[in-house]
Formats: C-alpha cells, sequence, structure tokens
C-alpha cells in the first residue's frame, strides 16, 4: 500500500498500516483497510489540504528524499555517501526506496526523542543542586 502525504506548511504523513492491523493490533479485513484509507483521503480533500499518493517501493530522488525529511540536499547526499540509507545508482543518478526514508526518519525521531528526554533529566537534576554547586559545575 502507500502513503497519503498532506503538504501544508510542513509536510505531515498519513502513515501505511503495512500489516493492516487497527489501534488494537486487530487484523483489518481488505475491504476495512481500504475503507480507512479512502476515509482519511476524503477526510484530507475535505479540509482543502494537498496531498499525493507514494508507494512504499516507490523510489525517489535524492531532491524528493531531502524534502520529505526537511534537510538540504547536499546533507542528504552525505547520508548517501555515507550509506546511513540505502540507494542504488543507475548511471549518474540515484534511487532511494521510499520506505529507505522513512525508516531513516524515524530512526532520526526516535533519537532525537531520546535525546530530549536525556536533556529533559539533566535539566531536572541541576534543578535539584544548590547554588554553589551549580557555581561549581559552570
Amino acid at each position: 500500500m502507500g502513503d497519503v502525504a498532506k503538504k501544508s506548511g510542513s509536510r505531515q504523513m498519513i502513515s501505511p498500516r503495512e500489516e493492516m492491523m487497527d489501534e488494537t493490533k486487530t487484523c483489518l479485513s481488505p475491504s476495512t483497510y481500504i475503507k480507512d484509507v479512502c476515509l482519511s483521503l476524503f477526510s484530507t480533500i475535505m479540509r482543502s489540504k494537498l496531498f499525493s499518493y507514494i508507494l512504499n517501493n516507490h523510489r525517489l530522488t535524492p531532491l524528493e528524499a531531502a524534502r520529505i525529511l526537511n534537510v538540504p540536499v547536499p546533507y542528504f547526499n552525505s547520508l548517501l555517501d555515507d550509506k546511513t540509507i540505502p540507494h542504488v545508482r543507475k548511471g549518474e543518478q540515484r534511487g532511494i526506496k521510499y520506505r529507505d526514508v522513512m525508516a531513516y526518519k524515524a530512526r532520526r525521531d526516535q533519537e532525537r526523542s531520546e535525546g530530549l528526554a536525556r536533556l529533559a533529566a539533566m535539566g531536572q537534576e541541576c534543578k535539584s543542586l544548590t547554588p554553589d554547586q551549580k557555581h561549581q559545575i559552570l
């Protein structure tokens, strides 16, 4: 299946349920899954939002992938060069699978969340320090 991508200022994604399961991890019948996808699509249209449909195995250009990740193209190319995101070359052109871009995005978001949690914990530790202890750290 694919994703319906909504574009409004910052790009948001409506994720596919690849295993066709609902929030309670109950397996959905194909007709229920298709109904859910259609309802999401119609809801997006009714709110006058732009959207595009992308298959999970669709190959993106570096420009398209960089836009999805909201990063500059040279930075995205460095991710490809470092083999952080898998890709294939056809001559001078690079092709990146949509699912690989989304997997990288999920890893990046998880790392950011963990980093923010560590920063918040450090902030709480600093709150409990006495003024003299804070002065010694600085």
